[in-house]
């Protein structure tokens, strides 16, 4: 999912910070000055940029704003039956379930997978971003019964990368460890594999 220009804009602006204040060039309670937030907070921040580089410092408040944006542009350009407004609201379905908003999640993230099935088939990296979604949606939201039978559809996924590119480096900050949506496949990002 893409993030609107202005967070990536405050992303380099922050990572420019963070650079000067690894290298010793300014006092950590100046870079945190200086972006406007606590101490504590610029320390969460570089955890983030240590382990995920530059895509842990892009604000994640701001990705479903930006889904809906999309799906919004989609359905005014694209007729009403197009696969790829399916595919934007699977997008959106997950961004909302790594929110833990699951009821609003679901719907959409069924009714994608199901639309794409039906279009592009069950092998095609959209469909299998839609199943990935209802896995770790089932997972988090602490039905293992339901992530199982997702996961048996699923079938066994390409690689690593693939989970990083259709979820990107989500991360539980409240728990300050990888979020439930990677760790339900299997796999969580570590300094080694950023």
């Amino acid at each position: 999912m893409g993030y609107a220009a202005s967070a990536w804009e405050r992303a380099m602006t922050v990572q420019e910070v963070v650079l000067k204040a690894l290298s010793g060039e300014i006092h950590w309670f100046r870079a945190a000055d200086i972006l406007g937030m606590s101490a504590r907070t610029l320390r969460r921040w570089r955890e983030r940029y240590e382990e995920y580089g530059y895509v842990g410092l892009v604000d994640k408040r701001r990705q479903i704003a930006s889904a809906l944006n999309a799906l919004a542009i989609r359905r005014k350009s694209l007729p009403s039956t197009h696969w790829r407004i399916s595919y934007t609201e699977a997008l959106l379905g997950s961004c909302l379930g790594g929110e833990r908003r699951f009821d609003e999640a679901e719907p959409l993230l069924l009714a994608g997978y199901e639309t794409l099935r039906a279009k592009r088939g069950e092998a095609r990296d959209e469909t299998r971003m839609a199943a990935s979604g209802l896995v770790a949606l089932y997972a988090a939201w602490g039905k293992p019964d339901r992530a199982a039978e997702w996961r048996k559809k699923l079938g066994p996924t390409k690689d690593r990368t693939q989970l990083r590119r259709w979820h990107g480096a989500a991360y539980d900050a409240r728990q300050r460890r990888p979020c439930p949506w990677l760790r339900a496949r299997g796999w969580a990002p570590t300094k080694s594999s950023a």
